[in-house]
Formats: C-alpha cells, structure tokens, sequence
C-alpha cells in the first residue's frame, strides 16, 4: 500500500530514511515544489534541473536536522529543526501548510511563500554532502548567483531596519550589515556551514535579527567600558584585507631572509594564480596585489561584499593548495 506524506506525523515520519522522506514530499508537494522553483526563475535566476529534489531532500533533512542528538536544554532554547518547531504528533500536511502559506505583506511579488525562501537558500548552499548524491558536485557558480541575488534584493530592509534599531548611528549601520551578512553566510550557505535555515522566516528576517543582535552585543560592550565605540574602533572590517605579503596572508612557512627561495615562491605563486578561476583571479589581483578595499571591488565588479569575501577565501585555499603539492609548508591564519 502507498503511503502519503499528509497522513504521517513528524513522529512517523522520523524513522525513515532521509531518501524515504524525500520521495513522499516530493510526491506530497510536487505543484508547490514547481511552483517554487519558477518563481526563482521569474527573479532572473538560473536553477538546475534538480532544484525540486534538492529542495524536497532539505525539507526531509530538516526535519531532524537530519539525524542529529540535540541536548534537551538546546532543543528548548533553539529551533533547530522541525520536530522542535512543532510536536511530534503534528501532521505533514498541517507543516507542509505553514510552509506553503502565502506571505502576509510581502513586496518582493504576489503568492509567495516561505517555501520560496527555502528554495532560494537551497540554491545558496555550497556543501555538497548535504545534497542528494545525483546533484554533485554542485555548480558553485549558480550558487555565487543566488547568494549575489538575495545580498541585493535584502540589504536595503536590513539597513532600513538597523536605522530604526539604533538611530544614532549612521555610516556603521552598512558594516554592521556586512558582519550580519557574512555571518549567515558562513552559518548557512559555505562549505563550513553547521545548520540548514529552515524556512520559518524570510531570509531578509534572519539577516535582520543577526545583524540586531550584533548591535546589541557592540552596545552592552560601551556601557561596560562607559564610553562610546563606534564599529570601525572596535576593529569589525568585514571583508577587509591588510597591506600584509602575499606569502604571509596564504599562510606560507618560510624564511623572509632566503632570498634565493622568496624569489622561487614568487614564481610559484604567479603560476599558482594562474591556475585559480577567472573570479578567483580577479578579485586575488585586486584585493591582495593592488590592495583594493572590498567595498571597492564589490562595487567595481556589481557583486556583493559577502561574495567578494568568499572569493576571496576560496582563492586562497586553492593557492594553498597548490603551494603544498609543491613541498612548501603551511602554516594556519
């Protein structure tokens, strides 16, 4: 007998199987899962193929963050996945509806839903485990689109919430949305991401509540010290690289006096960021070589700072990399 997803609870439905679980949703919420999918398409984004199963596979994952022990004390305080959003006896449906709601003074165009944003931050992810095995790799490109996309169409609300938050500050508002951003990068959508988001919210409201909650931080830390500082003397230079050697930001182990190996390091490093991406490149040569500021080049290259910075990274891991199979010795930044 087949059995759908609507009549299974959060209960029922934990026992299964990550590739179980997504097959019922997929044929639970084929419509609205398409729906999602042309909805990116109408914002101007390129999807794959199998953005449907992606999306449906997260949802699964989701649902208990796909498998994890979380301490009872954790689980209280945090939502972390779906059986902490609702009770185990909650229908799929009933969770799928919530989902799938239409959002209530939305501007960003008619009938959508939280299931957008859930696609939209698929389509962001950069960490390919968590990806059914049919969709690696991943094409980081569209992902370096998507992240670009949201950066654009959600900085302004965050900064226009961040002037009603705190209304003393002025110029510091965009750096403390640069730190937020980056942050939610980093947490959700890179390599080294730790959680999924789990489309509960608008990404705009998450990026917002870091972003307040950076500020918060930055502001109990002037009343211990009881005075004011602002965020460029608290040291927060999102994106920011320093007039620091090249061979000394990638993180190479070797004797400045040799001259005799500088200059092969030199050598090396030039054929090293050869072999980097075309956007690798350009941002290395920008920020490293002409010691561009990040804003500057984001601005420069119509991309957001938060992309910039993980070009940025990206690029020196790959040069590190490279550095190492070549028998030079590295040491951690």
């Amino acid at each position: 007998m087949t059995v759908e997803a609507s009549a299974l609870s959060l209960r029922q439905l934990l026992p299964l199987s990550l590739e179980e679980r997504a097959k019922l949703i997929m044929a639970h919420g084929a419509m609205d899962l398409a729906r999602s999918v042309h909805t990116l398409e109408q914002d101007g984004l390129t999807v794959p193929k199998d953005l449907q199963e992606r999306i449906a596979w997260a949802v699964a994952w989701n649902i208990d963050a796909g498998g994890s022990k979380l301490a009872e004390d954790t689980a209280l305080r945090r939502v972390r996945d779906y059986r902490h959003q609702w009770s185990l006896d909650t229908t799929w449906e009933k969770v799928w509806r919530e989902l799938t709601a239409p959002l209530e003074g939305s501007k960003t165009g008619p009938n959508r839903m939280l299931l957008d944003e859930l696609a939209l931050s698929v389509l962001c992810e950069q960490r390919e485990e968590w990806q059914p095995e049919a969709s690696r790799p991943l094409d980081l490109g569209l992902a370096d689109d998507a992240l670009d996309f949201v950066y654009k169409r959600d900085n302004g609300k965050v900064i226009g919430f961040l002037r009603k938050k705190f209304r003393n500050w002025t110029d510091e508002l965009e750096e403390l949305a640069q730190e937020a951003w980056e942050g939610i990068i980093k947490r959700y959508w890179s390599t080294e991401s730790r959680r999924r988001f789990l489309g509960l919210s608008k990404i705009s409201s998450l990026v917002c509540t870091a972003a307040e909650n950076k500020g918060k931080d930055i502001l109990r830390k002037q009343k211990r010290q009881g005075k004011q500082v602002s965020l460029e003397q608290s040291g927060s230079h999102p994106g920011e690289e320093s007039g620091t050697p090249l061979s000394e930001l990638i993180g190479v182990e070797i004797d400045p006096g040799e001259q005799i190996m500088m200059e092969e390091l030199r050598q090396r490093l030039d054929e090293c960021m050869q072999a980097l991406s075309p956007h690798q490149q350009i941002v290395a040569q920008l920020i490293w070589l002409q010691e561009r500021p990040a804003k500057s080049v984001a601005e420069q290259l119509r991309v957001s700072e938060p992309a910039i910075s993980q070009r940025v990274k990206k690029a020196r891991e790959s040069l590190r990399a490279c550095l190492e199979h070549h028998g030079y010795r590295m040491f951690d930044r």
